[in-house]
């Protein structure tokens, strides 16, 4: 059997892994061998994707009830396993204290207001009022301190 990277719609791996499952048991056993959403701590480590191990393409396996779902090919074993072998950057979500690392604002400390897997917006007291700034997630870290 090979592993197959299977692109999904965000939001969807546990579906469609839990949907394979039960194929596996309607009879699909010996074609479609174990399924995979790579996690690491309950965090996706590639969100939008599930790793099937099968013994041909796997389109057939999985059309029926999904849209937008595509087989983008083969992949080695040791990439799924370098890929949960890989350190985990914690993410940043709403109400995490944060400290700005680049920037004018640099050092500026603020909470999280939203957060994106790509961006988070930040409100600082300024002058007496609350202000949010946008900004990637590479120009935050957590702290460890304390709203007060």
């Amino acid at each position: 059997m090979q592993w197959f990277a299977v692109q999904v719609p965000p939001c969807s791996e546990g579906k469609v892994k839990i949907y394979l499952e039960k194929k596996k048991g309607d009879g699909l056993t010996g074609k479609v061998g174990r399924v995979m959403v790579l996690e690491k701590d309950g965090q996706l480590l590639i969100p939008g994707y599930v790793f099937v191990e099968a013994d041909w393409w796997p389109d057939a396996y999985i059309r029926p009830g999904f849209s937008r779902i595509r087989v983008l090919g083969a992949v080695a074993e040791e990439e799924i396993e370098r890929v949960l072998r890989a350190d985990v950057k914690p993410t940043i979500k709403k109400g995490d204290r944060v400290e700005v690392t680049e920037g004018p604002l640099a050092s500026q400390i603020g909470t999280v207001v939203s957060a994106t897997t790509k961006r988070a917006k930040v409100s600082f007291a300024f002058f007496g009022q609350e202000v949010a700034v946008d900004f990637e997630l590479e120009a935050l870290k957590r702290t460890q301190e304390r709203e007060a």
